[in-house]
């Protein structure tokens, strides 16, 4: 059994391990990210977020793919990097590397007996 101390120092070491995967991750990520070529969904969410805003509701209204939300978060992306592909990218970058985070984190505080259920 591990005492206070010794259960801190543990769950420092956790989070230093998940930030390096994090880095490890964006690093990747970020490498990769001018290879690809840009497809139709994300040239539509770069017009979307370039519109006006009442133009912009009106586009979003009928999509079915993205919530209302990603619009207003990439346009205010692409307010703060510009209009270009890779300033497009960065949103889901960094949900992306987010979500590498918060997956290893949720599986670090799993009990021992539910991970061994699966």
């Amino acid at each position: 059994m591990l005492s206070s101390s010794g259960k801190k120092i543990q769950h420092r070491k956790i989070l230093l391990f998940l930030g390096l995967i994090m880095v490890f991750g964006a690093l990747l990520l970020t490498l990769a990210l001018h290879r690809e070529s840009v497809d139709t969904d994300e040239l539509f969410s770069r017009s979307v977020a370039l519109m006006l805003a009442h133009e912009e509701f009106e586009a979003i209204r009928y999509d079915l793919v993205h919530p209302p939300l990603y619009y207003y978060l990439l346009k205010g992306d692409t307010l703060l990097l510009g209009p270009s592909v890779l300033a497009v990218r960065t949103l889901s970058l960094v949900f992306g590397v987010l979500s590498i985070g918060l997956v290893g984190y949720i599986g670090y505080q799993l009990p021992a007996h539910v991970i061994r259920a699966c």
